[in-house]
């Protein structure tokens, strides 16, 4: 039997230590849920991160600042000598009357994160997708659960790339590669998430 998954870990790299957190959504509205994947990102960066300020969190790609976590950095006075933080996540809405799966990570280099199911797609399904935004190599997945993995890499290195998701091509798989991807530990053996990271630029 596999050991529960601890809510919170890390992952080390070469800058830095990359912090993330496994939160369990209510069962609840779509919108709802985001609601409550900002509020508790805003709680993790006030307990975890006090010294940071607004100015210095790199926000997902595309995202507004969200109301809760300007007023949670609002009393935040950091000094100059403090790093940046870069902030990503992602969340699974799952059917209705199952709570929701989010995903959290926060660092001090550029980052991306995602988490999927292997069940959303069956396997043509995933290969047609795969095929579209991976490429050549991105449909050569064997099953299910290699394709969520795979497309989780795909959406996670577009974030931290601060592109969102593109299509495939061989200038955006070489601008991909400059990311380091690994997949990561999982609370429950449907969903598939990963990691990507890169070197903060000089």
């Amino acid at each position: 039997m596999q050991a529960p998954l601890p809510t919170a870990f890390h992952v080390t790299t070469p800058h830095g230590a990359i912090g993330l957190w496994w939160l369990q959504l209510s069962v609840a509205a779509r919108e709802q849920q985001r609601a409550e994947v900002r509020q508790q990102a805003a709680q993790i960066l006030n307990r975890q991160f006090p010294a940071s300020s607004l100015g210095q969190i790199h926000w997902p790609p595309g995202a507004q600042h969200p109301p809760d976590l300007a007023y949670a950095a609002q009393s935040w006075h950091a000094p100059t000598s403090s790093p940046d933080l870069w902030l990503s996540w992602s969340y699974l809405p799952l059917p209705a009357g199952e709570p929701g799966q989010a995903l959290l990570a926060i660092g001090p280099l550029p980052l991306g994160v995602d988490v999927t199911a292997a069940g959303l797609l069956d396997e043509q399904g995933w290969a047609e997708v795969l095929q579209l935004y991976g490429g050549p190599a991105g449909a050569s997945a064997s099953d299910t659960h290699a394709c969520a993995t795979r497309w989780a890499g795909i959406e996670a290195a577009d974030k931290c790339l601060r592109t969102g998701l593109r299509e495939w091509s061989q200038n955006i798989d070489l601008q991909r590669s400059r990311c380091t991807v690994q997949a990561l530990p999982l609370p429950a053996p449907d969903l598939a998430a990963a990691l990507a990271w890169r070197a903060p630029e000089v």
